[in-house]
């Protein structure tokens, strides 16, 4: 028996030993889904999931309205007493798989699952949460053991997720937490990061520093990074200009990479830059976001970093270590095998509610400049 059996499966087990072992007779009734939730500690949708695999190996015969009764087995065709431990699946629900973040997560999450006998099945959501929804429902259908997800960011929490949580189904939160929530989570200390970022930044001379970002509000990740940015200012004794922060671009966003949008963007970064000279540098919360800019930047006339610098978050893994932006690099493999790892806790019953936030590195590339006199 694996040490990372699901909590249905033992309760199957249990049941199982229980008919076969005579203390059930033919057509007796077993308790209801919500009198073995109780009666084992579990939620009603391990119960449910225990005599519905029961019903299908010939166990039981489930009659809607009525209950669960037993069957006799066959002594010419016994039933095996449930699936192998290495049938164990564990959904994935994400925005997008990119080369700048996702395609190391996703690795990291295939390699621990694949060690501990587990298939994944990956759905991405393009950032809807109506297609997020939808990738619940498919997945908890088809008998899935646990979830990873990506939450679709929003201003406020998906509800089928939050019901998940406290209907205690195994389920690990990756990238954004949702904060006030007893849900587990693994991902980067996004405030850190972006204080370790600016304090770079400023220590190389830079004081009119602005930011560009997608909306902030119902982001907990670029909350987190602007709030470590503002941090190292105060720390630094540096006033913070927001005049110079453009937080409304949004062509980076799931399923938002369109001609329109990533035109609309320009228009706002040509303003600002056109506004503001003073700007030197640029802090910048997503990859794809930093190559926009470098691009607007470009066509000003102007050069990164000769009169721009650009810092981002994320960056395409480059074998060599010769990179262009300067940027934070997360973890995506550590936090994808743990997200892995928290998934199997869980199922092996371990109630215990795990926050995982992990530092992220410093990668020194060819996007910033020192101003220091």
């Amino acid at each position: 028996m694996s040490e990372h059996q699901p909590l249905y499966l033992m309760l199957y087990h249990s049941l199982h030993d229980r008919i076969t072992g005579g203390e059930y007779s033919k057509g007796e009734k077993l308790p209801t889904e919500k009198e073995l939730a109780e009666q084992f500690g579990v939620s009603n949708i391990t119960s449910k999931k225990a005599l519905e695999l029961l019903a299908k190996d010939g166990f039981i015969q489930r009659i809607p309205g009525k209950g669960s009764f037993v069957l006799k087995l066959s002594d010419e065709e016994p039933k095996a007493a449930g699936p192998k431990p290495g049938t164990l699946l564990i959904g994935v629900v994400v925005a997008d798989f990119m080369e700048s973040y996702g395609t190391d997560l996703l690795s990291g999450i295939e390699e621990e699952a694949s060690a501990n006998g587990c298939f994944i099945v990956p759905i991405r959501t393009h950032g809807s949460q109506k297609l997020e929804d939808e990738a619940i429902d498919s997945l908890i259908d088809m008998g899935i053991d646990g979830i990873i997800v990506i939450p679709v960011h929003g201003e406020s929490y998906n509800p089928k997720i939050l019901k998940l949580i406290l209907d205690g189904f195994p389920i690990v939160l990756m990238d954004c937490d949702l904060k006030g929530i007893p849900n587990a989570f693994v991902g980067t200390e996004n405030k850190s990061a972006a204080k370790m970022a600016t304090d770079y930044l400023l220590k190389q001379g830079h004081r009119n520093i602005g930011i560009l970002s997608s909306p902030l509000s119902g982001t907990v990740a670029l909350e987190d990074r602007v709030e470590g940015f503002i941090m190292s200012h105060a720390e630094h004794g540096v006033k913070v200009n927001e005049s110079i922060w453009e937080t409304s671009l949004i062509s980076s966003m799931p399923g938002m990479w369109t001609q329109s949008n990533i035109e609309a963007d320009r228009v706002k970064m040509n303003r600002m830059f056109l506004q503001h000279p003073e700007i030197t540098c640029l802090f910048v919360t997503e990859y794809n976001l930093a190559e926009l800019t470098l691009q607007t930047i470009r066509s000003l006339h102007k050069s990164v970093p000769e009169d721009i610098s650009i810092l981002c978050f994320d960056g395409p893994f480059n074998y060599f270590g010769n990179y262009f932006f300067t940027h934070i690099r997360q973890k995506e493999k550590q936090i994808g095998s743990t997200a892995v790892r928290l998934v199997l806790e869980q199922l092996a019953g371990d109630h215990e509610v795990k926050k995982i936030y992990l530092d992220a590195a410093l990668v020194i590339g060819k996007s910033v400049k020192s101003i220091k006199t």
